[in-house]
């Protein structure tokens, strides 16, 4: 008699899953994509990157807030999977309009 597989907490899913391997098309999630975004967006900010750096608590949470700082967008409350997300979108246009230039002419 086999033993049935362990299953593991998905908190995305919200869920217990079975951890399964699929060869031919494995699908990988480990982040969702506004998070993926968005630390590519911190890398281009060098002071913003300092500030993370010399934060020590590494939470995710506690380093989005400091974005959010870095960012002055007000955060106050409990959030949401998604709110969070919309927060990111929302972080990822403050810091991408912060390294635009704007160039006039003569």
């Amino acid at each position: 008699m086999s033993n049935p597989p362990k299953l593991i907490w998905d908190p995305l899913a919200k869920q217990a899953v079975s951890p399964t391997l699929e060869l031919k098309n494995p699908v990988y999630s480990y982040f969702p994509q506004e998070l993926v975004d968005l630390q590519i967006e911190v890398h281009k900010h060098p002071a913003l990157l300092q500030i993370l750096h010399d934060q020590p608590e590494k939470d995710v949470f506690i380093q989005l807030m400091e974005i959010a700082t870095y960012c002055k967008v007000v955060v106050h409350g409990d959030y949401t999977q998604d709110e969070i997300l919309g927060l990111c979108r929302l972080l990822i246009q403050k810091l991408q309009q912060d390294r635009t230039i704007i160039v006039l002419p003569n």
